[in-house]
């Protein structure tokens, strides 16, 4: 019986949690190769500043999942690479360090 206010809608049974984890960690995983190449992509264009919002949104993203379904070092190199993006406005990212990162950022995805 679930607490108090957490019933299940329709009678239907909780979802497990250890599956619904397991499911966004193969969504996750499923997912990576193709948001990495969208950052790539996003960074390449002249003008990347104004795809920065966009770029900063999925590197969030992928820092925060990946800790979540158990890839820490992938969550890691994302948040090290979001702060080289959000650094201080006064300052333009570089550029290269950022394609550096980036492959760091894969390295972790193959050993996580």
């Amino acid at each position: 019986m679930p607490p108090e206010g957490l019933s299940p809608p329709d009678g239907q049974p909780l979802p497990d949690p250890e599956q619904v984890l397991r499911e966004a960690r193969t969504k996750f995983v499923a997912s990576f190769p193709q948001q990495v190449l969208l950052i790539e992509r996003l960074l390449q264009v002249p003008d990347s500043v104004g795809a920065l919002p966009e770029i900063v949104r999925i590197v969030h993203k992928i820092s925060g999942f990946g800790g979540t379904v158990g890839l820490p070092t992938v969550s890691a190199r994302a948040g090290d690479l979001e702060e080289l993006l959000t650094g201080p406005s006064e300052t333009a990212f570089d550029r290269q360090q950022a394609f550096d990162m980036i492959a760091a950022l894969r390295d972790a995805f193959a050993r996580d």
